[in-house]
Protein backbone atom coordinates (compact mmCIF):
# COMPACT_ATOMS: atom_id res chain seq x y z
CA UNK A 1 0.00 0.00 0.00
CA UNK A 2 2.39 2.13 0.88
CA UNK A 3 4.37 1.91 -2.49
CA UNK A 4 0.99 2.30 -4.54
CA UNK A 5 0.39 5.74 -2.31
CA UNK A 6 4.10 6.92 -3.22
CA UNK A 7 3.83 5.89 -6.85
CA UNK A 8 0.39 7.84 -7.14
CA UNK A 9 1.98 10.64 -5.28
CA UNK A 10 5.35 11.13 -7.34
CA UNK A 11 3.39 10.48 -10.87
CA UNK A 12 1.19 13.36 -10.02
CA UNK A 13 4.01 15.58 -8.61
CA UNK A 14 6.23 14.82 -11.40
CA UNK A 15 6.26 16.70 -14.67
CA UNK A 16 5.90 14.36 -17.51
CA UNK A 17 6.85 16.13 -20.74
CA UNK A 18 4.95 13.73 -22.55
CA UNK A 19 1.89 13.13 -20.76
CA UNK A 20 -1.23 16.07 -19.93
CA UNK A 21 -2.83 17.15 -16.81
CA UNK A 22 -6.24 14.34 -17.52
CA UNK A 23 -3.87 11.45 -17.28
CA UNK A 24 -1.87 12.44 -14.61
CA UNK A 25 -4.86 12.64 -12.73
CA UNK A 26 -6.28 9.74 -13.50
CA UNK A 27 -3.39 7.89 -13.07
CA UNK A 28 -3.43 9.38 -9.99
CA UNK A 29 -6.96 8.30 -8.91
CA UNK A 30 -6.16 4.76 -10.11
CA UNK A 31 -3.39 4.48 -8.18
CA UNK A 32 -4.95 5.90 -4.66
CA UNK A 33 -8.30 4.18 -5.36
CA UNK A 34 -5.79 0.55 -5.34
CA UNK A 35 -4.06 1.79 -2.36
CA UNK A 36 -7.30 2.47 -1.02
CA UNK A 37 -8.87 -1.01 -1.45
CA UNK A 38 -5.86 -2.43 -0.12
CA UNK A 39 -6.11 -0.81 3.15
CA UNK A 40 -9.86 -1.42 2.90
CA UNK A 41 -9.41 -5.15 2.36
CA UNK A 42 -6.28 -5.48 4.89
CA UNK A 43 -8.53 -3.97 7.82
CA UNK A 44 -11.24 -5.99 7.19
CA UNK A 45 -9.22 -9.29 7.16
CA UNK A 46 -7.23 -8.15 10.69
CA UNK A 47 -10.63 -7.30 11.78
CA UNK A 48 -12.47 -10.62 11.23
CA UNK A 49 -9.38 -12.42 12.02
CA UNK A 50 -9.69 -10.85 15.83
CA UNK A 51 -13.67 -11.67 15.73
CA UNK A 52 -12.86 -15.31 14.89
CA UNK A 53 -9.96 -15.52 17.52
CA UNK A 54 -12.55 -13.39 20.28
CA UNK A 55 -9.62 -10.93 20.76
CA UNK A 56 -10.24 -6.94 21.53
CA UNK A 57 -9.97 -4.43 18.61
CA UNK A 58 -7.81 -1.33 18.79
CA UNK A 59 -5.75 -1.98 21.74
CA UNK A 60 -2.45 -0.72 20.81
CA UNK A 61 -1.71 2.69 19.19
CA UNK A 62 -0.76 0.73 15.68
CA UNK A 63 -4.60 -0.49 15.66
CA UNK A 64 -5.72 3.37 16.30
CA UNK A 65 -3.63 4.35 14.02
CA UNK A 66 -4.42 2.01 11.56
CA UNK A 67 -8.20 2.41 11.52
CA UNK A 68 -7.24 6.20 11.75
CA UNK A 69 -5.20 6.34 8.28
CA UNK A 70 -7.80 4.14 6.43
CA UNK A 71 -10.93 6.80 7.63
CA UNK A 72 -8.65 9.94 6.42
CA UNK A 73 -7.28 8.02 3.17
CA UNK A 74 -10.94 7.21 2.08
CA UNK A 75 -11.72 10.66 2.97
CA UNK A 76 -8.53 12.03 1.28
CA UNK A 77 -9.94 9.72 -1.73
CA UNK A 78 -13.46 11.43 -1.92
CA UNK A 79 -12.14 14.70 -1.60
CA UNK A 80 -10.14 14.54 -4.89
CA UNK A 81 -13.08 12.78 -6.14
CA UNK A 82 -14.90 15.91 -5.62
CA UNK A 83 -11.77 17.87 -7.02
CA UNK A 84 -11.91 16.50 -10.29
CA UNK A 85 -15.50 17.10 -10.22
CA UNK A 86 -15.28 20.97 -8.79
CA UNK A 87 -17.60 22.20 -11.40
CA UNK A 88 -20.07 19.71 -9.47
CA UNK A 89 -19.61 21.13 -5.80
CA UNK A 90 -18.17 24.76 -6.56
CA UNK A 91 -21.28 26.65 -6.38
CA UNK A 92 -21.83 25.44 -2.90
CA UNK A 93 -18.95 26.12 -1.00
CA UNK A 94 -18.43 29.29 0.57
CA UNK A 95 -16.82 32.24 -2.44
CA UNK A 96 -13.65 32.48 0.04
CA UNK A 97 -13.14 28.40 -0.89
CA UNK A 98 -11.41 29.17 -3.90
CA UNK A 99 -10.20 25.70 -6.60
CA UNK A 100 -6.60 27.17 -5.87
CA UNK A 101 -7.03 27.17 -2.04
CA UNK A 102 -8.73 23.77 -2.41
CA UNK A 103 -6.06 21.81 -4.29
CA UNK A 104 -3.59 23.61 -1.73
CA UNK A 105 -5.24 21.81 0.84
CA UNK A 106 -5.91 18.21 -0.83
CA UNK A 107 -1.85 18.20 -0.93
CA UNK A 108 -1.58 18.80 1.98
CA UNK A 109 -4.08 16.76 3.50
CA UNK A 110 -1.83 13.89 1.14
CA UNK A 111 0.98 14.87 3.08
CA UNK A 112 -0.40 14.23 6.34
CA UNK A 113 -1.83 10.98 5.02
CA UNK A 114 1.68 10.05 4.21
CA UNK A 115 3.22 10.88 7.29
CA UNK A 116 -0.09 8.87 9.17
CA UNK A 117 0.95 5.35 6.67
CA UNK A 118 4.55 6.17 7.47
CA UNK A 119 4.03 5.53 11.44
CA UNK A 120 2.22 2.46 10.64
CA UNK A 121 5.55 1.02 9.46
CA UNK A 122 7.02 1.07 12.70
Amino acid sequence: RLFLVGRAMTKFVLRDVLENSYSKVNLHLKLLLGALFCAIAGFAVIYYNKVLNGRSHFLSWHGYLGALTVGYTLMQVLAGIALKNNRLFMPYLPKTFTLALWKQMHALSGIIAIVLLALLSF
